[in-house]
């Protein structure tokens, strides 16, 4: 049963195998082991269920936005361990990330781009509102996936206006991180079947293109060629003059009752 406080609705309701097995068996787990995240998790039988990931107890060095030290950051010890509430926050939005990614190209993607102005990625508001937390609460967890290394990539669009200024373009790009999700069994198997489906499918799409690259010359010519006629087919005698011979003549092939048909039809008047 997928915990509702711990997992966004968009994760709740996701059919893609990797988001279940990342909602149900992942994310409690990662919740109840929130004050011993520096040593891994075994069952009695010493089977391997949560590794040790202390790069959660990292914080983001701290930014100084007034005064004389604007723009300058200030590192930051690391947590002992993480509290529930914020705890709770951050597995709200981490499973709309997960919800929200391309498992071939890494990228979080928008869910919706129709309905939303055509955006390509996710932007942090509509991260918030997926989660249905406050966008500052969605920042903040967002400078904490950063911290833990599960956002690799974060790139900003901008555009430069007249007076010199830049002006944001849409929302960042951002890549998440597969390698604690491959190092975690109970997502560690059901990660790599599904990646093999994906890349199995986008070979056959490959394989695909370059049978239709392949054969673009012949099939051009195909289109360029002159239609053929299609072949006539022989008129065949009345099917009454058919019965009537093959009742007179019950050993004789259809060949020859054709062929008697055929003599008697033309020599009617």
């Amino acid at each position: 049963m997928i915990p509702a406080d711990l997992v966004s609705p968009l994760a709740a309701r996701h059919g893609d195998p990797i988001v279940k097995a990342f909602a149900r068996d992942f994310l409690p787990l990662f919740f109840a082991r929130r004050r011993q995240l520096r040593a891994p998790y075994k069952d009695v039988d010493g089977n391997l269920l949560l590794p040790a990931i202390p790069e959660f107890l990292t914080l983001p060095p701290f930014v100084h936005r007034k005064g004389k030290q604007k723009g300058q950051t200030e590192p930051r010890e690391d947590l002992n361990y993480r509290r529930a509430d914020h705890c709770r926050v951050l597995c709200l939005v981490w499973s709309t990330v997960i919800a929200c990614t391309d498992w071939k190209s890494k990228e979080l993607r928008e869910p919706n781009p129709s309905l939303h102005q055509g955006y390509r990625f996710l932007s942090v508001e509509r991260l918030a509102e997926e989660s249905g937390v406050a966008v500052w609460q969605a920042e903040s967890v967002l400078f904490d996936l950063r911290a833990a290394k599960q956002i690799t990539f974060t790139h900003q669009h901008r555009e430069q206006l007249a007076d010199g200024s830049h002006h944001s373009t849409g929302a960042a790009l951002r890549r998440v991180s597969l390698d604690l999700l491959g190092r975690t069994p109970c997502t560690a198997r059901v990660l790599a079947w599904r990646r093999a489906k994906l890349d199995e499918r986008q070979k056959k799409r490959a394989r695909k293109q370059a049978r239709e690259g392949l054969a673009a010359p012949i099939i051009a010519a195909q289109r360029q060629a002159p239609p053929v006629p299609r072949r006539q087919t022989p008129d065949l005698p009345p099917a009454e003059l058919v019965d009537q011979v093959g009742t007179e003549h019950p050993d004789w092939s259809l060949g020859d009752v054709q062929a008697e048909a055929w003599r008697r039809h033309r020599q009617a008047p």
